[in-house]
């Protein structure tokens, strides 16, 4: 009893001993810099980074202590990388076209390019002539997104102006609906869909509340449309966070999209948050 006295006493005096602070322990902050740093090399490129940019990205943070500007520092010079356009057209080709190559589109050129030498299918021609606009317009999207002629936007709606989507959802009724699944994430109402029908299938409707008769201007108000914006806030925290965004996180993060329009933001916002970098 007298020992278990003893070792309790001894253990509260320790306790009050002045200056008798652990040091501080900074191990598990380097962990959650080197843990982060290579989580977005992973996220943003889909590969994971060199010695020489692990380096580069790591002595980042440790000047900016994890800052939500030196992880804005960061993401910025890994979406500079050349194959950040790659990475996000390759994503699109996954999820909206079942991942066809260019080969695929090759063999559309080529089919095309025959019925164009054909002087008994020139009734054909116009049709074939914008096919073959739309598949170069496809295959260019990295370029032009690179270049800054087109935005993240324009290349979606590439993505679905072609004949390899079209061939996943054919027919009218298929492709609204598919563009609700794939960019809204619901399907469309009833209203809805009846709408994107009629436009779609070149009849005046009222879609987005706007007045549209053609498949090409459906589009157009598809993707102005807050939803789309709200949909790729959603796309980016299941893919980046493995949930769904609160209500108040997607109209936040859907109104700063669409006001700026700049995809590179809406990752940076998103992947500069505490609960990704994990603290």
């Amino acid at each position: 009893m007298v020992a278990i006295v003893l070792a309790f006493s001894a253990c509260t005096k320790e306790e009050i001993i002045d200056g008798n602070q652990p040091p501080p322990d900074s191990t598990i902050n380097n962990i959650t810099k080197e843990t982060y740093v290579n989580r977005l090399y992973i996220s943003i490129l889909g590969r994971e980074c060199t010695p020489a940019e692990f380096t580069e990205a790591y002595d980042i943070l440790v000047a900016g202590n994890l800052s939500v500007q030196s992880r804005g520092q960061v993401i910025d010079l890994i979406t500079a990388k050349p194959g950040y356009y790659n990475r996000l057209f390759r994503i699109a080709e996954e999820n909206y076209l079942n991942s066809s190559d260019s080969l695929d589109y090759q063999t559309q050129i080529f089919a095309y390019n025959i019925i164009l030498q054909n002087q008994a299918q020139q009734q054909f021609w116009p049709y074939v002539t914008m096919e073959l606009a739309r598949i170069n317009a496809w295959m260019d999207a990295v370029d032009d997104m690179q270049s800054g002629t087109i935005t993240v936007k324009e290349m979606h709606k590439r993505a679905v102006q072609n004949f390899a989507y079209d061939g996943i959802n054919m027919g009218s009724l298929n492709f609204v609906a598919s563009l609700f699944q794939n960019f809204y994430y619901r399907y469309p109402t009833e209203a809805e869909l009846d709408a994107g029908i009629l436009c779609v299938d070149g009849f005046p409707s009222t879609v987005f509340f706007e007045i549209a008769d053609s498949k090409e201007e459906y589009v157009d108000l598809f993707f102005a449309s807050t939803n789309y914006y709200e949909g790729q806030v959603r796309d980016l925290f299941t893919r980046y966070l493995f949930r769904e965004p609160t209500s108040a996180e997607q109209t936040y993060f859907g109104e700063r999209y669409k006001n700026n329009d700049d995809y590179k933001q809406l990752q940076k916002d998103i992947l500069s948050l505490d609960e990704y970098v994990g603290l």
